[in-house]
């Protein structure tokens, strides 16, 4: 007779550990439920929140496109879009005027690889600054540079060649100096 009510006994504490078990499943699936649905509820509301100030920014603030004349250098970088002559313009900032040569260097001067004899060349690579972003083609640093040189010795000619591209960093005129610069045998870099 001892073994029935300790069966009883044992039969009412495995139902209230289950009825346990199940109260804990079904308070963490809220819980759950609750952070799935406040997390949704965040992603929602900072989307509606970037799309109500690109909105905003595009009805109210009127900026114009600033072309920036790259295209892709088939070796991983971008490069400057050969052959162009164009206006380049901000307004109330500046209205310049854009040219490239053949190979996409700054200026509409072409220059050939191989140099010829008694010509000392200068490479110039880097981002807008030494593109000359903002400035006409006469008033680019290579430009006045090679002015500049050729006026003050007139035993050598100096040919500046400028490789410079918007938003370049140095990554993009290392590989920009191996697949395009050294072809054109620059003496100084």
């Amino acid at each position: 007779m001892v073994q029935i009510p300790l069966l009883k006994l044992f039969t009412n504490i495995t139902l209230s550990v289950a009825r346990g078990f199940h109260l804990c499943r079904l308070l963490i699936s809220v819980k759950m439920n609750n952070i799935i649905r406040n997390t949704v509820l965040l992603a929602m509301s900072l989307l509606a929140a970037f799309l109500l100030g690109e909105l905003v920014v595009r009805v109210f603030i009127s900026e114009p496109i600033k072309p920036r004349f790259v295209i892709d250098s088939g070796y991983g970088v971008r490069a400057n879009e050969p052959n162009i002559s164009t206006v380049h313009a901000w307004p109330g900032e500046y209205e310049v005027t854009v040219s490239n040569n053949a190979a996409g260097m700054r200026g509409s001067k072409d220059y050939v690889q191989k140099k010829d004899r008694g010509v000392v060349r200068i490479a110039l690579l880097g981002d807008s600054f030494v593109y000359g972003h903002g400035v006409n083609d006469n008033e680019v640093v290579s430009f006045i540079l090679e002015q500049y040189l050729n006026e003050s010795r007139s035993q050598t000619r100096y040919e500046v060649l400028n490789f410079g591209v918007s938003g370049f960093g140095q990554a993009e005129e290392f590989m920009t100096y191996r697949k395009l610069v050294r072809k054109y045998e620059p003496d100084l870099r």
